[in-house]
């Protein structure tokens, strides 16, 4: 509670850390201090976010802290008005995409929908570069979006000018920031986190105890986003129903950057079935709403979601089922995934083949460029014609395809979010 007082008076302290000095400088005002006492600056918790904490009584201050903990990220915060330093101490703490040390690019390689970069921004990007300080040689993933929940993330903000100007032998000096969630600002180093707006006390229905009243305007403000993940797999002992397609256009579900349809489903399979052929393999049978009594639906969300990523896998060792005409999308997406794939194990034979001839050893390299390599591998020869390897999800026997969607929601809070201030004011 002292510390906010020893700021507003000093108007210095831009860390926590340059807080707590100060504090200690004025701990000899109370007579029964400990001398040898130390202040830590990550002992100051979240309150340190509130300028105005020694104004909120002890349950407030509580409460601020243990909402602050799982606020969720909105889309497009704002930078706070009266500022503590501690919004810089939580920028130290951001999900980021950086490197460590100086680094030496090696690789740069990026995966788009289709396997080329024809224009269009990609999925994400592949860095292998070596640690000069370690010497190691190690890899760095950027992805679109960061999801460390099964539903709740947020998308990166990506440098992608300087990314793709890289080039073999570009250093990346330590600390470089590839990408980096909204709330953060990279030239400051401070987080944001919520959304500065005009207050109004008033004595009106609604307001009692923790309540507020909200205009429509406030909640499009506070919108955050979820991801769904799904997984499905068919061709050998099922196919996929037409239920984005056309007349004469066969679409089993919708493509990168399209919305969910209004019935909420993702994709549907029919089952094979010789004796009932016929009668459920027509054009208008495919086309129809599936039967969810004997039909595999795959539900989302809600509408309006959009598909932001599709990953697809092939099987040679399964059946060779697929009805014609209902693979061709689904080979699309195989083989950009097999593409992208095939370059990161391409750019690694090449650089283990130059390091042979400098050093006559095999290339050392760091666990998440080892887990990169064999997790390429494991795609691209699953997928050949004569592979050994029979993919298996959880003991379970992978399709003939095997698809992953993720799906993303803007959502804009309703009466069952919570919304708080700063001093722990809150409404349900």
């Amino acid at each position: 509670m002292v510390y906010n007082e020893i700021y507003i008076k000093d108007k210095v302290s831009k860390t926590a850390e340059e807080m707590a000095n100060v504090l200690l400088k004025y701990l000899g005002y109370f007579k029964e201090t400990d001398e040898a006492l130390k202040i830590k600056a990550e002992l100051l918790s979240t309150a340190m976010l509130n300028p105005f904490i020694i104004y909120n009584s002890s349950p407030r201050g509580l409460m601020m802290s243990g909402n602050f903990a799982h606020t969720l990220a909105i889309n497009d915060p704002d930078e706070k008005i009266v500022v503590t330093g501690g919004e810089r101490e939580l920028g130290k703490a951001a999900i980021t995409k950086k490197i460590e040390h100086d680094s030496l690019v090696e690789d740069v390689i990026a995966r788009t929908k289709n396997g080329f970069t024809n224009g269009e921004e990609p999925l994400e990007y592949l860095i292998v570069y070596r640690d000069l300080e370690t010497d190691e040689i190690e890899s760095l993933e950027i992805t679109r979006f960061s999801r460390l929940h099964v539903y709740f993330g947020f998308e990166f903000i990506i440098d992608h000018e300087y990314i793709q100007s890289l080039m073999k032998g570009d250093v990346i000096p330590a600390g470089k920031i590839l990408a980096h969630p909204p709330g953060l600002n990279p030239e400051t180093g401070a987080y944001s986190f919520g959304k500065n707006l005009n207050v109004a006390l008033m004595s009106l229905d609604g307001v009692g105890e923790d309540g507020m009243i909200v205009s429509e305007s406030c909640l499009d403000k506070l919108q955050f986003k979820i991801i769904e993940n799904r997984k499905h797999g068919s061709g050998s002992e099922s196919f996929l129903l037409n239920r984005y397609g056309k007349d004469g256009e066969y679409k089993p579900f919708p493509e990168i950057g399209e919305k969910i349809n209004e019935d909420s489903i993702l994709l549907a399979s029919r089952k094979y079935d010789d004796e009932l052929g016929p009668a459920l393999y027509s054009k208008s049978d495919v086309a129809e709403t599936p039967n969810p009594v004997f039909d595999n639906v795959v539900y989302v969300k809600g509408p309006n979601g959009i598909v932001i990523d599709v990953k697809a896998w092939y099987s040679q060792k399964r059946k060779q089922m697929a009805l014609k005409g209902t693979d061709e999308l689904l080979n699309k997406y195989v083989d950009g995934y097999m593409k992208f794939n095939k370059s990161v194990l391409s750019s690694y034979y090449k650089l283990n083949d130059e390091n042979k001839v400098n050093s006559n050893d095999d290339l050392v390299v760091g666990r998440k460029y080892n887990n990169k390599i064999v997790q390429a591998n494991n795609v691209v020869t699953s997928g050949e014609q004569h592979s050994k390897v029979k993919k298996n999800h959880r003991r379970d026997k992978l399709d003939l395809y095997y698809l992953e969607f993720d799906v993303l929601f803007n959502v804009r809070p309703s009466i069952k979010n919570k919304i708080t201030g700063m001093a722990g004011d809150k409404q349900i």
